[in-house]
Protein backbone atom coordinates (compact mmCIF):
# COMPACT_ATOMS: atom_id res chain seq x y z
CA UNK A 1 0.00 0.00 0.00
CA UNK A 2 2.80 2.49 1.12
CA UNK A 3 4.35 1.77 -2.74
CA UNK A 4 0.78 3.14 -4.75
CA UNK A 5 0.75 5.79 -2.11
CA UNK A 6 4.65 6.79 -3.01
CA UNK A 7 3.61 6.64 -6.94
CA UNK A 8 0.70 8.87 -6.43
CA UNK A 9 2.49 11.42 -4.87
CA UNK A 10 4.81 11.40 -7.53
CA UNK A 11 2.54 11.51 -10.22
CA UNK A 12 0.33 14.61 -9.04
CA UNK A 13 3.50 16.28 -8.49
CA UNK A 14 4.22 15.55 -12.33
CA UNK A 15 0.57 16.56 -12.99
CA UNK A 16 1.09 19.52 -11.19
CA UNK A 17 4.09 20.63 -13.48
CA UNK A 18 2.23 19.82 -16.22
CA UNK A 19 -0.87 21.71 -15.48
CA UNK A 20 1.81 24.65 -14.83
CA UNK A 21 3.14 23.98 -18.46
CA UNK A 22 -0.21 24.27 -20.46
CA UNK A 23 -0.95 27.44 -18.62
CA UNK A 24 1.79 29.22 -19.81
CA UNK A 25 1.61 27.90 -22.92
CA UNK A 26 -1.85 29.08 -23.36
CA UNK A 27 -0.65 32.46 -22.35
CA UNK A 28 1.98 32.32 -24.63
CA UNK A 29 -0.35 31.76 -27.48
CA UNK A 30 -2.85 34.30 -26.16
CA UNK A 31 -0.09 37.14 -26.30
CA UNK A 32 1.18 36.06 -29.46
CA UNK A 33 -2.41 35.89 -30.94
CA UNK A 34 -2.72 39.73 -29.63
CA UNK A 35 0.66 40.26 -31.39
CA UNK A 36 -0.62 39.21 -34.61
CA UNK A 37 -3.23 41.53 -34.91
CA UNK A 38 -3.73 44.76 -36.35
CA UNK A 39 -6.66 47.23 -36.18
CA UNK A 40 -9.06 47.44 -39.39
CA UNK A 41 -9.03 51.59 -39.53
CA UNK A 42 -12.21 51.86 -41.83
CA UNK A 43 -14.37 49.55 -39.07
CA UNK A 44 -12.16 49.26 -36.04
CA UNK A 45 -12.33 45.40 -35.54
CA UNK A 46 -9.10 43.62 -35.31
CA UNK A 47 -7.85 42.21 -38.82
CA UNK A 48 -5.19 38.68 -37.76
CA UNK A 49 -2.28 37.99 -39.95
CA UNK A 50 0.09 35.25 -40.08
CA UNK A 51 3.61 35.69 -39.51
CA UNK A 52 6.22 33.07 -40.79
CA UNK A 53 9.90 33.26 -40.86
CA UNK A 54 10.61 35.72 -43.46
CA UNK A 55 6.86 37.11 -44.38
CA UNK A 56 3.47 38.70 -42.43
CA UNK A 57 0.75 36.92 -44.18
CA UNK A 58 -3.24 38.30 -44.39
CA UNK A 59 -5.98 36.44 -45.70
CA UNK A 60 -9.24 37.58 -47.06
CA UNK A 61 -12.26 36.00 -48.94
CA UNK A 62 -13.15 37.66 -52.18
CA UNK A 63 -14.46 34.71 -53.90
CA UNK A 64 -17.58 36.89 -54.42
CA UNK A 65 -15.51 39.93 -56.61
CA UNK A 66 -14.17 39.83 -59.98
CA UNK A 67 -10.33 40.06 -60.17
CA UNK A 68 -10.49 43.38 -61.64
CA UNK A 69 -12.37 45.26 -59.27
CA UNK A 70 -10.13 43.93 -56.49
CA UNK A 71 -7.49 46.91 -55.46
CA UNK A 72 -4.93 46.61 -52.89
CA UNK A 73 -2.67 50.04 -52.42
CA UNK A 74 0.26 50.94 -49.88
CA UNK A 75 0.43 54.76 -48.96
CA UNK A 76 2.42 55.61 -46.25
CA UNK A 77 2.36 52.22 -44.50
CA UNK A 78 -1.16 52.07 -44.82
CA UNK A 79 -2.29 49.35 -47.27
CA UNK A 80 -6.26 50.09 -48.28
CA UNK A 81 -7.88 46.95 -49.67
CA UNK A 82 -10.65 47.75 -52.41
CA UNK A 83 -13.40 45.91 -54.25
CA UNK A 84 -16.72 45.57 -55.36
CA UNK A 85 -19.09 43.94 -57.70
CA UNK A 86 -22.40 45.37 -59.22
CA UNK A 87 -24.36 43.07 -60.52
CA UNK A 88 -27.39 45.10 -62.09
CA UNK A 89 -29.82 45.65 -59.23
CA UNK A 90 -27.06 44.82 -56.61
CA UNK A 91 -23.92 46.46 -55.73
CA UNK A 92 -21.59 45.19 -53.14
CA UNK A 93 -18.38 47.08 -52.01
CA UNK A 94 -15.52 45.85 -49.14
CA UNK A 95 -13.28 48.27 -47.77
CA UNK A 96 -10.45 47.00 -45.75
CA UNK A 97 -7.61 49.51 -44.49
CA UNK A 98 -4.74 48.81 -41.71
CA UNK A 99 -1.32 50.02 -40.67
CA UNK A 100 1.62 47.51 -41.42
CA UNK A 101 3.62 46.33 -38.38
CA UNK A 102 6.70 48.25 -37.72
CA UNK A 103 8.57 45.12 -38.15
CA UNK A 104 6.86 44.62 -41.51
CA UNK A 105 8.64 45.58 -44.84
CA UNK A 106 6.65 48.07 -47.34
CA UNK A 107 7.43 45.95 -50.27
CA UNK A 108 3.80 43.90 -50.22
CA UNK A 109 2.61 40.78 -52.85
CA UNK A 110 -1.04 40.29 -53.66
CA UNK A 111 -2.47 37.11 -55.19
CA UNK A 112 -5.72 35.73 -55.67
CA UNK A 113 -6.17 32.32 -55.47
CA UNK A 114 -8.14 29.88 -57.42
CA UNK A 115 -10.49 29.33 -54.17
CA UNK A 116 -11.31 33.21 -53.67
CA UNK A 117 -8.73 33.59 -51.08
CA UNK A 118 -6.56 37.20 -51.46
CA UNK A 119 -3.46 36.84 -49.43
CA UNK A 120 -1.48 39.92 -49.14
CA UNK A 121 2.36 39.34 -47.96
CA UNK A 122 4.60 41.27 -46.73
CA UNK A 123 8.74 40.46 -45.75
CA UNK A 124 9.71 41.05 -42.41
CA UNK A 125 12.19 43.47 -42.11
CA UNK A 126 15.98 42.39 -41.88
CA UNK A 127 17.32 44.09 -38.41
CA UNK A 128 20.17 45.70 -38.07
CA UNK A 129 22.24 45.07 -35.63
Amino acid sequence: MVHFDVMRLQYEKRIGELERQVLECSQMLQQLKEDTVVMDLDEQKPVSYVQTETHLCWQFDMHEFPLHNIRVELRDRRVKLRAYHDLGDQYEEVSRQFELPEHANTVLSAKLGITGILTIQAPIRIQAD
